[in-house]
């Protein structure tokens, strides 16, 4: 056993000692804040009651021995009751109250007697605005109504009781106007808002400008007349006339309106006359040598053909039949270029006519004969 008398577990029986002496003494409650684990000999020094051990603390306990951390400077109102109930204060000082209302001296409700803040305090309003304004409206501002550009200041008074001061800064946009001219194709229009025009004279309009404001646009129209071109045409059979797109070939009277960039339509009203070729059948029979035929000597016998120009500018188609008997003479067919009559079958003189015998008497006594046919 234990025969050391200094331990807590000395045995006066024993007389040999076993190395079980227990020789550490403390607290040895677990409980307890001064609890000591190494102790193995309790020596009755366990403390046990806990509480805040600082005498600066608003809960300071002084029967507590163990300070349990609960130690706090925190004081105010700690009934849940009270308007100002703070549940952070852990001492309370009594400072707790049951009157509510408006707490701040700058309100316009503000209450002396109140404790607590109900949240119902409401103070002066101060309101700034720029306004911008068409040329002839106006602001309303409370009692005042403003026409002019300038700073205003007005104090209204609120539903609540309390004065709003109102700093107003007005601006007046000058009025929009435009003056423009057109000069209108016969049958054009322009377009100013929503008004089309078409006829010449002076218009003016009324249109909401970009900035919300009226627009007043003056409109001078100027109509030129239509550009009308009359223009004849003798075309030879055959023959065309281009005017614009279209292409006549026959006679008649046509009207075309004619388009160019940047100018007016034209009217072209245009009348065609055709001319008609001519053809010439002459049959000569000599009896010997050659035969002048237009400025050629034929000197064989057979069917010639040359275009000339007539008297329309048309083609006159000539044909000769020749026939030549011997070639011991010529006979020239250019000393007969003077005519002295022009004759039909009759004898009776005849103007010029298509599809007719016409006979050409010349100066040397001569005749040809001749047909034009169409």
């Amino acid at each position: 056993g234990c025969i050391d008398t200094a331990a807590c577990n000395y045995d006066i029986n024993a007389n040999t000692d076993d190395g079980s002496c227990l020789l550490v003494y403390g607290c040895t409650d677990p409980l307890a804040c001064n609890y000591d684990s190494l102790a193995t000999c309790e020596d009755g020094s366990c403390l046990l009651v806990y509480g805040c051990t600082d005498p600066l603390a608003c809960n300071y306990d002084s029967l507590a021995v163990c300070d349990d951390g609960s130690c706090s400077a925190l004081s105010g109102c700690t009934d849940p009751l009270a308007c100002n109930y703070d549940s952070l204060a852990v001492c309370d000082d009594g400072s707790c109250s049951a009157l509510s209302g408006c707490t701040d001296p700058q309100a316009c409700n503000y209450d002396s007697l109140a404790s607590c803040d109900n949240g119902s305090c409401f103070f002066s309003v101060i309101w700034q605005q720029s306004l911008s304004l068409c040329a002839g409206e106006s602001a309303t501002i409370g009692g005042s109504i403003y026409y002019n550009a300038g700073n205003y200041v007005d104090t209204l008074t609120a539903s609540n009781g309390c004065d709003s001061v109102v700093y107003t800064n007005i601006s007046v946009m000058p009025p929009l106007g435009l003056q423009q001219s057109f000069l209108l194709c016969y049958g054009d229009s322009v377009y100013v808002g929503s008004n089309a025009y078409s006829n010449p004279g002076n218009y003016i309009d009324t249109l909401s400008a970009f900035n919300g404001c009226d627009s007043v646009v003056y409109t001078n129209i100027s109509v030129a007349p239509p550009n009308v071109w009359q223009q004849a045409f003798s075309i030879c059979d055959g023959d065309s006339i281009v005017v614009g797109n279209n292409i006549y070939h026959t006679a008649g009277y046509y009207v075309d309106t004619l388009s160019y960039p940047n100018i007016c339509d034209t009217i072209m009203h245009t009348n065609i006359q055709i001319d008609y070729n001519t053809f010439s059948y002459d049959t000569v029979m000599i009896s010997s040598g050659g035969y002048y035929w237009l400025n050629q000597l034929l000197t064989v016998s057979g069917d010639y053909l040359d275009t000339l120009v007539n008297y329309s500018g048309c083609d006159s188609i000539m044909y000769l039949n020749l026939t030549i008997m011997n070639t011991t003479s010529v006979i020239n067919s250019t000393d007969r270029k003077r005519i002295f009559r022009v004759v039909n079958v009759l004898g009776q003189d005849v103007p010029f006519r298509k599809n007719t015998i016409i006979l050409y008497i010349y100066e040397d006594g001569t005749v040809e004969k001749s047909i034009f046919i169409e």
